[in-house]
């Protein structure tokens, strides 16, 4: 009975804890849900929202469809390859980076996200992680010290910091914590990163879930199911691809005057800043079907302005003032709309 008061005093006690951490939680971000918090050790009911935008490799926003990324830049959603020779590769449950043979770069930026608001995070303990699975097929094969957790820093008048984490996996895991300098900072990317690679053959990882957190504690274990629409509106944020179907009628517009349409499309979601155009070659995939069913060719697009729901483009095409017309696009033709900094 004694052992039984103790224990209910010690579950109160802890009870009494987590409330008084919940209620004493400093939210940095009201929008995005960034909060400061630190749970006792061993106390595993909470979990930190995660910074970082599709993180799950299980569900994996893929909004340009390619199963496979060879070149350096940007590949899946809010991610890119900062170094030529590396291979993004989606599979069943994972992503597989790899790097292919030859490449004598020292160091290589395997896997890298920009973080957004990275301001708020000035003076603060922040906690990178990562979750690996060690597949038949895709055998995790990484040299002794040859895998890092790096973050790169850029600051208000004054030099980059580079923190950088050497990991070996444990139990398929690797995880490191940072003390941010409290200064302005204007850029934060964080990355894994491989180490001379030169020595390394082979070189690859099969990636399931990677965080970034606020606070000393370790808790990618805790988290819940990724919403997959959620995340892939926060993606859009930043990269939007619309098109990629055998025909697609994207807008509607006018003509301003006898050389340039405007248009506005649709999109549901503010992006982070004025995006750049891209469009997928040749330019003839993109059409005005203007009025008596013409098709009008274009010649140029750009960015007129945003808004909380929509983007109007600038379209240079031959047509008379005041008709209206239907931008569309064609043979599986594509638009993409680029936030990334």
């Amino acid at each position: 009975m004694a052992n039984q008061v103790i224990n209910m005093v010690t579950l109160l006690r802890t009870i009494n804890k987590i409330k008084a951490l919940l209620d004493e939680r400093a939210p940095i971000d009201h929008e995005h849900n960034i909060f400061d918090i630190e749970l006792p050790e061993g106390v595993n009911i909470y979990y930190n929202p995660n910074l970082l935008r599709n993180w799950d490799m299980t569900k994996i926003v893929n909004q340009q469809k390619q199963q496979v990324y060879t070149t350096s830049g940007y590949s899946i959603d809010m991610w890119f390859s900062g170094a030529d020779g590396i291979t993004h590769s989606i599979e069943s449950g994972c992503l597989v980076v790899s790097r292919d043979a030859g490449s004598q770069d020292t160091v290589q930026p395997t896997f890298c996200q920009f973080i957004e608001h990275p301001e708020q995070l000035s003076g603060r303990k922040l906690t990178f992680s990562a979750k690996f699975h060690d597949l038949v097929d895709h055998p995790i094969e990484i040299g002794s010290n040859s895998l890092a957790l790096r973050f790169d820093m850029s600051q208000v008048n004054g030099n980059p910091i580079v923190f950088e984490s050497t990991c070996e996996v444990e139990d398929l895991v690797i995880s490191t914590t940072i003390e941010v300098p409290p200064i302005d900072i204007t850029d934060i990317i964080v990355s894994l990163v491989m180490r001379n690679p030169a020595g390394i053959e082979p070189f690859q990882y099969c990636l399931q879930r990677i965080k970034l957190e606020v606070g000393s504690m370790n808790t990618l274990e805790l988290d819940p199911p990724i919403n997959y629409a959620d995340e892939l509106m926060r993606c859009q944020r930043f990269f939007i691809r619309i098109g990629g179907i055998a025909i697609k009628k994207i807008g509607i517009g006018f003509w301003l005057d006898n050389a340039n349409f405007v248009c506005t499309i649709p999109l549901g979601i503010q992006m982070a800043m004025t995006p750049r155009v891209i469009t997928s070659t040749p330019l003839s995939n993109l059409t005005i079907q203007a009025p008596g069913n013409n098709y009008v060719a274009i010649t140029d697009v750009s960015v007129d302005s945003i808004s909380d729901n929509g983007i109007t483009l600038n379209i240079r095409a031959n047509g008379n003032r005041g008709d209206s017309g239907i931008l569309r696009l064609i043979n599986n033709a594509y638009v993409d709309l680029d936030a990334t900094p």
